[in-house]
């Protein structure tokens, strides 16, 4: 999947440089100016860009849900009503190379899936040769048994959650067809269909909950000559509904008709939720002011010699070096090990099992991130909400840069404010400050959380304003940058530091470009990170230099939450 940012000819990038004293960072383009302002270097620019994703697949993926029980013997003992018609369903997409095909059967107390992941264990979905192993490994399997609905509802909403995690760069349609000729044998008796407390209705509005208007359930009936008030008591119309596709009664037929669901190649709108540069190397200082941080480790070089002094007795002989991110706990930054290892508040750092790659680009590895938490976490909407108290326990999620949605990566702002409810709390960037200043506002103009008020040349002003629709369809914006101030760093040389991105040369800063874009038509959705570290040498001299603009890593988000 490639990432096209077109750039109209007429307006596409004029850099300026900005001689004076107070002004701020905003969104870069592929050349970058930069020039000395009182002994800080600083580079401004600003342009306009159009951004889409090309070549955007989006998948058909088939999950049939197949009753195996007993009273088949008797409603299709030659298979003909469900496998004929799986078969021939397969045989028509069978050389499509945007279907994927999944297949579970259910019976006695139990539900399998004939397709398995080898590597997580868990129900997946296959090519068109899995899924004909998978038929035939189905039709030797014998009728017998009870009709657990609930248990085979449970594998189908398992394969596509699983389904999700593992392949989380593909945009996908997920359509279940749900074959039955029985009663459900596995859930209460004492409800009323189709309400409130129907367990089968609840069951499948839980699947669809997954992706709304990207998973649609549809059920197929198939004993012969059963009466319309028995096809209704069985329910398998109400799940349809619930499930947003359609019910079949197959008693006079032996075929069924499945909907085709548009896939393949196509080109997706794209709207920026957050747009943001930082040099990694500019740190919150103990003493109110901003200054070099060279490992990127969210303590400022001139605190981790003060810590050293002040805080021996909890340092028990090891010291924090100001070119290693890890000086102390290859599992924690050394920021980590300051709020919650040497502080008297601190929690202490226990033992982590999860590891310590930065998987989701955000600065904090899953160890760290585990650290991050707020029983009363919040994201902007229920939903979102519900995911991260219920699925993550209020925890940062280790696969998604931005757990509360705000468009600020996790590491940022746990590295700007030092409080361990930052990355899980929406409602931070609202909350005001002394001169009215939001949390919003100390995020994107990098302002010191003690002194709100300040902006000064350490300062960032960023603008990212929409310019209209191009004639390919692509949302277009113009962007003005001002300030990113350079510092002298300390060397950070491979061994110091387990995120490669971060490790530089002496005077070398690392700058994050980065934007969160969601789809134009899924704007509540978990979206795309976009990611570039350049470094840009500090030097004596003034001079220009370029940020490339247009090299960007892409990640996409995987929609449900991590379980931590």
């Amino acid at each position: 999947m490639n990432m096209s940012l077109r750039h109209n000819r007429k307006t596409f990038i004029n850099t300026i440089l900005l001689l004076i004293v107070t002004i701020g960072l905003g969104q870069a383009c592929s050349k970058v100016n930069l020039n000395r302002i009182d002994s800080t270097q600083v580079f401004s620019s600003k342009g306009s860009f159009c951004v889409s994703v090309d070549d955007f697949t989006r998948y058909n993926k088939i999950l049939f849900v197949i009753d195996k029980s007993g009273s088949n013997g008797n409603n299709d003992p030659n298979d003909v009503r469900r496998g004929d018609n799986i078969q021939r369903f397969l045989d028509q997409f069978r050389a499509d190379q945007y279907y994927r095909w999944g297949l579970i059967s259910f019976n006695g107390d139990e539900a399998n899936s004939y397709i398995i992941d080898p590597v997580s264990g868990s129900p997946a979905f296959g090519d068109s040769n899995q899924m004909q192993t998978a038929i035939n490994t189905y039709r030797n399997d014998p009728d017998n048994g009870q009709t657990p609905y609930l248990t085979a509802l449970g594998i189908a909403k398992q394969t596509i959650e699983a389904d999700m995690i593992t392949n989380p760069q593909e945009d996908s349609v997920y359509n279940i067809f749900f074959m039955s000729d029985g009663r459900p044998t596995d859930g209460p008796t004492d409800y009323v269909q189709n309400s409130p407390t129907d367990p089968y209705v609840r069951a499948v509005r839980d699947i669809i909950a997954i992706a709304p208007n990207r998973i649609f359930l549809s059920t197929a009936f198939y004993t012969p000559g059963a009466a319309d008030t028995v096809i209704e008591a069985l329910g398998l119309r109400y799940l349809a509904e619930a499930g947003g596709g359609s019910f079949t009664n197959m008693e006079n037929n032996d075929t069924i008709d499945f909907d085709e669901v548009r896939v393949g190649i196509r080109k997706k709108a794209m709207v920026i939720k957050r747009m943001g540069i930082v040099n990694l190397n500019s740190g919150f200082c103990l003493d109110g002011t901003v200054g070099v941080d060279s490992d990127a480790d969210g303590l400022c070089d001139k605190d981790e010699i003060w810590i050293n002094e002040n805080y021996q007795n909890a340092l028990e002989g090891q010291q924090l070096d100001p070119r290693n991110r890890n000086s102390i706990h290859a599992a924690y930054s050394d920021k980590f090990v300051y709020k919650f290892q040497l502080l008297p508040t601190g929690d202490r750092l226990g033992n982590c099992t999860f590891g310590v790659d930065d998987e989701d680009f955000d600065l904090v590895n899953p160890c760290e991130e585990m650290m991050l938490n707020d029983n009363n976490a919040n994201g902007p909407t229920p939903q979102w909400t519900e995911e991260m108290r219920n699925a993550s326990g209020g925890t940062a999620d280790k696969t998604n840069p931005d757990s509360d949605g705000d468009g600020f990566l996790d590491g940022l702002e746990f590295f700007q404010f030092g409080i361990r409810a930052s990355a899980v709390n929406y409602l931070n960037i609202l909350e005001r400050f002394s001169g009215g200043i939001t949390g919003e506002d100390l995020m994107t103009e990098h302002r010191h959380p003690r002194f709100p008020e300040r902006f000064d040349a350490n300062s960032y002003d960023a603008s990212l304003l929409y310019a209209g629709v191009n004639m390919e369809g692509e949302n277009c914006y113009n962007f003005n940058q001002s300030q990113l101030a350079l510092y002298p760093t300390l060397d950070v040389p491979d061994t110091s530091t387990p995120i490669e991105r971060l490790r530089h040369g002496a005077g070398e800063n690392v700058v994050l470009m980065y934007y969160i874009a969601v789809p134009e038509d899924d704007p509540n959705s978990k979206g795309y990170l976009f990611h570039s570290y350049q470094k840009v040498p500090y030097t004596e001299k003034s001079g220009i230099l370029g940020l490339k603009y247009d090299q960007y890593e892409m990640y996409k988000i995987p929609n449900i939450p991590a379980i931590n």
